[in-house]
């Protein structure tokens, strides 16, 4: 029997990180499973929070669409400037994403929370389309690329492959 997808990204609380369930609604993300950690802000771990879905783990999802959903996605849903950092330019977005397409994850620092790192994994559907995805944020204080590649990535992968339809 497979695990739930909560079932799933406890794998992720163990390792004390937050795990995260993003669904796309629009051209936002909504979080509806969250499994915060305790270094976490209390408003970053909202159940039904809606980010901008071009800021983070929307760019996974993205990926996996045909090529003609996804540029239009590009070029016209919103942007929005949360930090000092966010990345707004269209085209690195969309670099940002068919480089998440050969990789299958995605990484982004300081897009919504300064110094946090969100990498993310696409859940699949039968069409090997992605409409959700299972993010893990991390403080750029605690953990470097390196790391996350190492300790955490090969987590996520198994838990998105796990959740997948």
């Amino acid at each position: 029997m497979r695990a739930s997808a909560a079932e799933r990204l406890v794998d992720i609380v163990v390792m004390r990180e937050t795990g995260t369930l993003a669904q796309i609604s629009g051209d936002h993300i909504i979080y509806s499973l969250r499994l915060p950690n305790q270094r976490m802000h209390f408003a970053a771990s909202l159940i039904g929070r809606r980010i901008n879905a071009l800021g983070t783990a929307g760019r996974v999802m993205l990926a996996t669409w045909p090529e003609a959903e996804a540029r239009t996605a590009f070029e016209t849903w919103s942007i929005h400037q949360v930090t000092p950092k966010t990345i707004t330019d269209r085209s690195k977005i969309a670099q940002s994403a068919a480089q998440a397409a050969r990789d299958g994850y995605s990484i982004t620092q300081d897009q919504m929370i300064l110094k946090e790192i969100s990498i993310a994994a696409p859940i699949l559907n039968i069409d090997r389309r992605a409409d959700a995805a299972v993010q893990v944020s991390v403080s750029s204080l605690s953990y470097d690329i390196d790391t996350i590649m190492d300790k955490i990535l090969p987590t996520l992968l198994d838990v998105a492959g796990g959740i997948q339809g």
